[in-house]
């Protein structure tokens, strides 16, 4: 049963040709920071590529030239499978424990990762408007949001929470979408659809469009405890795969103070508002997505053979601001 519990990016639009930024904007960031220490004539812009460098440098992957050539070859869908392949080599981690890519369509994002379903997805379309380099950072960002999982799972106190957390989770969200379902079609539409589906989740929908017909309240919560501890198994048995291929993480570890902040983001996603538009604010300010966004920036750094992260990032910079998508965003941030 897909469930769309998700960390996703969706800011990322191709550059316009003509500029859209306001005059106000590109003066701001081209004013001199006044009494800095660093340099005497140092901009705001040059500040921001400093934090920028300094927060992303720790994600570097090692891409040489020739593996940005080798990958530029393939266009498409084959450029996004190809590139995926050459993310997980990187990562050091088998094929078999990594989430399959999911092609479709979908109304709000270009790319996003289901952390309860393990599934990294993205719209067919909409990525045709991205450039490589682009498309190489967006599965960087979503692959770091995997990773997060990962550790979260692999952790020797987080993962059985995780595992409880998670399945708690995964049935409210199963309940969510059955009831959409009902809201949206009559229940002699569903019942067709779905009685004669031969998949394990279709037979189990259609039993519990029976028990909600009937009224069988107790068949009802039977069919969601089975929905329930079927998705609890399947990842415990994922947990146990990515522990034979990473390892546990112990308690005492240095990295439990990382794994307990990415736990709680994952419990409570806490950046969408309830039309279920995105607070920006607090988009930026979650620890998973400000993470993921690090390894995002450094991957398209790495993936466009400039040599000087300094200039990459003011270029970046300043292709914001002359992106009237992304200015918006801008707004909405400082409104």
């Amino acid at each position: 049963m897909k469930v769309d519990n998700v960390s996703s990016v969706g800011i990322q639009n191709p550059i316009q040709n003509s500029p859209a930024f306001t005059a106000d904007y590109y003066r701001k960031m081209m004013e001199v920071v006044p009494n800095t220490k660093v340099c005497k004539n140092l901009k705001n812009i040059d500040r921001a590529a400093f934090y920028s460098y300094v927060h992303s440098r720790s994600y570097k992957m090692g891409v040489t030239l020739d593996e940005v050539e080798a990958l530029e070859k393939f266009d498409g869908m084959d450029f996004v499978n190809k590139s995926y392949e050459f993310l997980i080599n990187k990562f050091g981690m088998k094929k078999s424990i990594c989430p399959p890519l999911a092609p479709g369509k979908f109304q709000d994002y270009d790319m996003g990762y289901s952390y309860l379903g393990n599934i990294i997805y993205y719209d067919v379309d909409k990525v045709k408007n991205l450039s490589k380099s682009q498309l190489f950072a967006a599965l960087r960002h979503e692959m770091q949001h995997m990773n997060q999982n990962y550790m979260v799972l692999r952790h020797e106190t987080y993962g059985p929470l995780a595992v409880d957390a998670f399945t708690r989770k995964y049935v409210g969200e199963s309940k969510k979408f059955i009831n959409e379902l009902i809201e949206s079609n009559s229940m002699d539409t569903l019942e067709k659809n779905f009685a004669n589906r031969e998949d394990v989740n279709g037979k189990i929908i259609y039993e519990v469009l029976e028990s909600i017909k009937n009224g069988d309240e107790k068949r009802y919560n039977e069919l969601l405890d089975i929905i329930g501890e079927s998705y609890k198994q399947s990842l415990m048995e994922l947990r146990s795969k990515i522990i034979d291929n990473l390892g546990v993480i112990k308690s005492d570890s240095a990295l439990t103070k990382k794994v307990e902040t990415y736990y709680k983001d994952f419990s409570d996603i806490g950046y969408y508002k309830p039309n279920g538009e995105v607070d920006y604010n607090k988009y930026f300010e979650s620890f998973i997505e400000s993470d993921a966004i690090a390894a995002q920036t450094m991957a398209q750094f790495e993936f466009s053979k400039e040599p000087c992260f300094m200039k990459f990032i003011k270029g970046v910079i300043v292709n914001v601001l002359q992106d009237s998508n992304q200015v918006r965003v801008l707004d909405k941030i400082i409104k």
